[in-house]
């Protein structure tokens, strides 16, 4: 009896020592998680149906959403119909899905985001109502009074790609089917062929396309067209591209901007809409392909910190 007892009364410190420490852990990892949920800023990731099944109040005007968009600290967020929810994504990636039912939601007291994400997103708001900007175009060589073909998101001056592509998406205009599909190598060598394409568009896989110059040819029975693609070093894409993919913020957000950045420079338009089908960006790709780009990105914002 008397070792029972000595036995509970060392117990009980042992036991009361083990849950003080888990408190104190407890307590410990709430003050971590407190200051990230306070401080992190907000993106809208996501949202099911149309853009008008929302409502963003910012300083009492009411705003469109897009997908991607930076909120800020006040902004209040409902979500109007019963079937629709709205995904917002933190830059700790953590997530927050909105219904009707919890909603309006204030976005609570947020820190900017990085320099570079906060000047990327001030730069691209609003892109998706431009009208486009340069003029994209191929060289038709023949036409036999139906719509001439012409290669989408493509100058007929310059296309680049980043070295080492899996596959090659492409999308095109007018002709006539069955379309035929070819690459060729600098040395006019045809390495990819596919034919009797019923569709105005094709994935060519298999591409591992190393550095150097090729062609892409698309005809049909009564026409063709075709652009020069040059395939670079990842190292040679604009360092604002490397710069965002390497930040912190969360990754469909760095591969949004990053995108946007690319789609921002004719040159880098073609390999812009590779990233849309890699990365899932649908609207993003559509808008492309719409003829809708990004104004040109200023770099001398980055360099002095403007926001």
């Amino acid at each position: 009896m008397k070792n029972m007892l000595l036995q509970k009364a060392f117990t009980w410190p042992s036991i009361l020592s083990q849950k003080f420490l888990q408190l104190r852990r407890s307590i410990l990892v709430t003050c971590l998680m407190i200051p990230q949920f306070v401080s992190a800023a907000f993106w809208i990731d996501d949202f099911s149906g149309a853009a008008e099944d929302y409502r963003l109040i910012r300083q009492d005007k009411e705003y469109k959403i897009e997908a991607q968009m930076l909120l800020n600290t006040g902004d209040e967020l409902k979500v109007l119909s019963k079937t629709e929810t709205l995904h917002l994504v933190q830059d700790d990636n953590s997530e927050i899905v909105l219904t009707k039912q919890n909603t309006p939601f204030k976005i609570p007291e947020s820190e900017p985001p990085p320099s570079i994400m906060g000047n990327i997103a001030a730069l691209v708001s609003g892109w998706l109502t431009q009208s486009p900007g340069e003029d994209v175009k191929t060289v038709t060589l023949a036409s036999r009074g139906v719509a001439p073909l012409l290669i989408s998101a493509a100058s007929d001056l310059e296309n680049n790609l980043m070295a080492g592509l899996e596959s090659l998406v492409v999308y095109w205009s007018g002709g006539m089917p069955p379309y035929h599909v070819r690459l060729r190598d600098e040395d006019n060598n045809a390495i990819i062929e596919k034919t009797n394409i019923q569709q105005n568009n094709v994935t060519l896989t298999d591409t591992a396309m190393p550095s150097g110059n090729y062609r892409l040819e698309i005809l049909d029975e009564i026409s063709s067209t075709s652009i020069s693609l040059t395939a670079v070093a990842p190292d040679d894409a604009p360092s604002l591209f490397n710069k965002i993919l390497e930040s912190q913020a969360p990754i469909k957000i760095k591969q949004y901007y990053a995108t946007m950045v690319l789609a921002s420079q004719p040159k880098w338009l073609f390999q812009a809409l590779q990233l849309t089908v890699r990365y899932d960006l649908q609207h993003v790709k559509q808008n492309i392909l719409d003829g809708h780009v990004p104004d040109p990105i200023d770099t001398s914002l980055f360099k002095t910190g403007k926001q």
